[in-house]
């Protein structure tokens, strides 16, 4: 089990990287990842977790992702974006949204979601992110039943739009390290 929630954050996108666009894994192809990996045993670790909940399904000597597993990988992996607005044309994205507080499991899944696609927070329930939402956004949105709630927006002047080009490049700059 991980020792704390940075270091599941970080199994999660390490076994994300792995499972995210395979069919199956064999098991010498599994040993191979693992030995290349510095925390391998919590790695196995979390690999049975998965197994357990329904995430990957094991069949024989090999792993393969379920449907609900690829949907998992999915938020860890940030989508290639050729649609990107940059900043430098003076286009910020937001969201905002209003999700009851009987969805909060909705509502900080999406956060993350929104933060793993390079959003930050602008106000509590309000995100800016330097492009357009991401399919995978808009799929999450649509399957939780969160559209009545959620509200995009393509804003061209933002006030201290100063300070927000900052956090962006604080926040890239830790995505990074």
């Amino acid at each position: 089990m991980a020792k704390t929630a940075r270091d599941a954050y970080r199994d999660a996108r390490v076994l994300a990287e792995f499972f995210h666009d395979v069919v199956t894994v064999g098991a010498d192809e599994l040993e191979k990842f693992l030995e290349r990996q510095e925390k391998r045993r919590y790695l196995r670790k979390s690999i049975q977790r998965l197994v357990a909940r329904g995430f990957l399904r094991k069949e024989g000597a090999t792993l393969a992702p379920t449907a609900r597993g690829h949907a998992l990988f999915r938020r860890y992996i940030p989508p290639p974006s050729p649609n990107m607005t940059p900043i430098s044309q003076g286009k910020w994205h937001f969201i905002s949204f209003d999700i009851p507080v009987k969805r909060t499991t909705a509502r900080v899944a999406l956060t993350r979601l929104l933060r793993a696609r390079g959003f930050i927070p602008f106000q509590r329930s309000v995100w800016a992110g330097p492009h357009q939402l991401a399919a995978d956004v808009w799929e999450f949105i649509v399957d939780h039943d969160l559209a009545a709630f959620c509200a995009p927006m393509i804003v061209e002047i933002v006030e201290g739009g100063d300070s927000l080009k900052r956090r962006f490049a604080r926040a890239r700059a830790h995505r990074n390290h």
